[in-house]
């Protein structure tokens, strides 16, 4: 028997909450494993990194599926801590980008303790944009209020792309939830679907979970008894028998019905080169005449503010660089140029924003940046040799897709954010995310806490795990922690970096 398993959660949805130490490329290789052909992204509250997800399905031959296994309340406007789970899969990269939206609204409106879904937002897709399923036994059937507020709505508007998710844990209120989802199925008229709420690959895992989330002093009741894995398809059949609910033909059908992930579309990302531009009503041509105009503009005035004499060495190296932007027009490199400058003189001039006086990387050795205000180092005089090709050229950008890198060295970043959404718009900057993840002594300490080890004895040991890697006592639990390192285990705003975008990132990227 087959089924597809779009309900799992790997440790991006730690970031959250404390969940699984699993990651993404176990759930592929073990979809490789049982000759499945998909892989999806669902985690709690985030459809996860599709970057990541979609270069390692390139990478072992599966369609990368996206998908979200949402919170959602009433009204996320009050406080309501129900937070009832759902599963969202957009069926076509249109309706991916809707749900991205979606899912940002929860996050920046709708947070209270969780990002809780508008379900005005879901009432306003399409039907036929979306499948949803009521998910787990923490799902919107869970109460008389979600169902009533919730669910009814929902499966109102999508009829039958509303799907009725049984799972098949062995545990009374697993049972009692799966005969509730058959009479919901009867009276509504909607179909059953499995799921396995997989949080890590095989049975053996979920004592290490469990250990996991015990050194993060969480519980989660009644699931901490279920059996959360990636089963081939006669064992969650197996499973479904012995629990007793569901019969025969119902399994086979719930089973079957996963297939109806089949008809979404695979998830598609643009991996070329983009610049967001404040000249859209150029050419590439024009933009790069445009650019040149800039520069010698800004050349004349310091060639007059610091007595410029040798204006051919100057002029030389201006060329030189201003080809490469020509060479590079078809990926329109000189918007690069004009929004930076144009952003740094909104950001200094207009919000009393500080660049510093040092550079920072390659910036300085390219002569243009100077001239547009980005940096005040001088590449043709500077007494140590600065290689303009460090910082761009054409086999770099054309060939290698690496862009050029601009670290900017300033006192705040309010105005230089401010500068970028006048520029592009209030949703075309937002700070990217910054995962945190579990390090060899932070995993070490987590594995002994959850095993009672004393704090003074492990504090002692976690300092030194290399004096004590061989130590009778020490090493077993030292080669045991090193199963969690690399796990997320928080999430919070880039110190750094911003993502730019002419278009609306909540809808984008999310």
């Amino acid at each position: 028997r087959k089924y597809v398993n779009y309900h799992k959660h790997d440790h991006i949805s730690s970031f959250l909450t404390p969940d699984t130490h699993v990651k993404a490329e176990e759930y592929v290789k073990r979809a490789v494993e049982l000759g499945d052909t998909m892989y999806f992204t669902t985690n709690h509250g985030t459809g996860g990194d599709i970057f990541e997800a979609k270069t390692l399905c390139e990478k072992y031959g599966l369609r990368c599926m996206f998908g979200i296994e949402g919170y959602i309340v009433a009204n996320p406007l009050e406080k309501d801590k129900s937070n009832y789970h759902i599963i969202l899969i957009p069926r076509t990269n249109e309706a991916r980008k809707k749900l991205n939206y979606v899912n940002s609204h929860a996050h920046i409106d709708g947070y209270y303790y969780k990002p809780r879904i508008f379900i005005d937002d879901l009432l306003a897709l399409d039907k036929d944009d979306i499948y949803l399923t009521t998910a787990c036994v923490a799902g919107i059937l869970k109460t008389a209020n979600s169902i009533e507020d919730i669910f009814e709505p929902l499966a109102n508007h999508f009829g039958q792309n509303m799907f009725i998710e049984v799972q098949a844990h062995d545990a009374e209120i697993q049972s009692n939830h799966n005969i509730r989802c058959l009479n919901f199925a009867d009276k509504y008229g909607l179909k059953l679907i499995a799921a396995t709420d997989s949080h890590y690959i095989y049975p053996e895992q979920a004592k290490e979970r469990q250990t996991y989330l015990e050194g993060k002093g969480m519980n989660y009741g009644d699931e901490d008894t279920f059996l959360l894995d990636y089963p081939d398809g006669d064992t969650l059949y197996d499973r479904f028998v012995k629990q007793g609910v569901l019969s025969p033909q119902q399994i086979d059908e719930a089973m079957a019905n996963t297939f109806i992930f089949e008809s979404c579309e695979e998830i598609y990302l643009d991996k070329e080169i983009k610049m967001p531009t404040i000249y859209p009503q150029l050419s590439a041509d024009e933009k790069v005449q445009e650019l040149r105009r800039h520069v010698y503009k800004s050349f004349e005035n310091i060639c007059k503010e610091e007595g410029i004499s040798d204006r051919d060495k100057y002029i030389k190296e201006i060329e030189s660089e201003l080809k490469v932007v020509d060479d590079t027009k078809s990926i329109n490199t000189a918007d690069y140029f004009l929004f930076n400058e144009r952003n740094t003189d909104l950001a200094v001039n207009k919000y009393g924003g500080i660049l510093t006086r040092t550079g920072r990387g390659s910036c300085g050795a390219f002569y243009l940046n100077k001239l547009l205000g980005m940096t005040q180092i001088d590449m043709v005089t500077s007494p140590v040799r600065l290689y303009s090709q460090r910082f761009m050229s054409t086999a770099r950008l054309l060939e290698n897709k690496a862009l050029p890198d601009i670290d900017f060295n300033v006192v705040a970043q309010e105005p230089f954010q401010k500068a970028s959404k006048e520029l592009l718009g209030e949703h075309g900057c937002y700070p990217m995310i910054a995962y945190g993840t579990m390090q060899d002594s932070e995993a070490f300490r987590n594995l002994c806490r959850s095993k009672g080890v004393s704090f003074d004895e492990y504090t002692t040991v976690s300092k030194s795990l290399d004096k004590y890697a061989n130590d009778e006592k020490w090493k077993p639990l030292i080669e045991e922690s090193k199963r969690y390192v690399g796990a997320i285990v928080s999430a919070s705003v880039h110190p750094c970096a911003h993502i730019l975008d002419n278009k609306d990132l909540r809808y984008e990227y999310g």
